[in-house]
């Protein structure tokens, strides 16, 4: 049902996230070597790459970059604060306080699909955070390889293409399948809460 390579340079944290994937039936590769992961990462072919952003062999950002290049899987990372973390091609970030209920759910989107969420955000760079109302679901994606990916598995009511207009018009193209709205920007009150009334 799936499958998922962590890598993290502490043992003890990558035999974590890797129980509570398996936990929910994923099958996983854990590593805190990286020059495994760089030796096993295309034969094995998961769907989803997991990198803690404390790694530091290699310096985080070389990790990251290696990864966006050579692969085309969408990519998690787990982080105490976003903008910290921050790296272009990054398609999911993951808060460490929410590690437990938001790991399983962006990789079982990934790895098993057949998840509804009521709106979709693409957002190439992060903005502002807000709360939906309690009975809508909601995930933000970073990358459109990854956005592609998760359509193919998963259902969304809609998508908010976070951009300019221009850019907006291309994207919404390759989405043809879902409402797409144009997001400039979001605010705790704004556009996102008018869209899903």
């Amino acid at each position: 049902m799936g499958k998922v390579f962590i890598v993290d340079d502490k043992k003890e944290r990558a035999d974590f996230y890797a129980k509570l994937l398996e936990k929910k039936g994923i099958e996983v590769f854990a590593t805190n070597n990286v020059y495994k992961m760089t030796k096993y990462s295309k034969e094995l072919s998961p769907d989803l790459y997991v990198v803690d952003a404390e790694v530091k062999d290699p310096d985080y950002k070389m990790l990251i970059g290696y990864l966006v290049k050579n692969f085309k899987t969408p990519l998690a990372v787990i982080c105490k604060n976003i903008e910290e973390a921050w790296h272009a091609g990054v398609s999911h970030y993951v808060l460490r306080s929410m590690v437990n209920e938001k790991l399983g759910e962006v990789a079982g989107a990934y790895c098993q699909g057949g998840k509804k969420y009521d709106f979709l955000l693409f957002e190439p760079k992060k903005q502002e955070d807000y709360l939906l109302k309690e009975k809508q679901s909601f995930l933000r994606i970073h990358d459109m390889r990854a956005a592609k990916v998760f359509l193919e598995k998963n259902a969304v009511r809609a998508i908010g293409l976070c951009c300019n207009r221009d850019k907006y018009l291309e994207l919404s193209k390759k989405f043809a399948m879902a409402k797409t709205f144009y997001v400039e920007k979001i605010t705790k009150d704004g556009d996102l809460k008018a869209i899903l009334k």
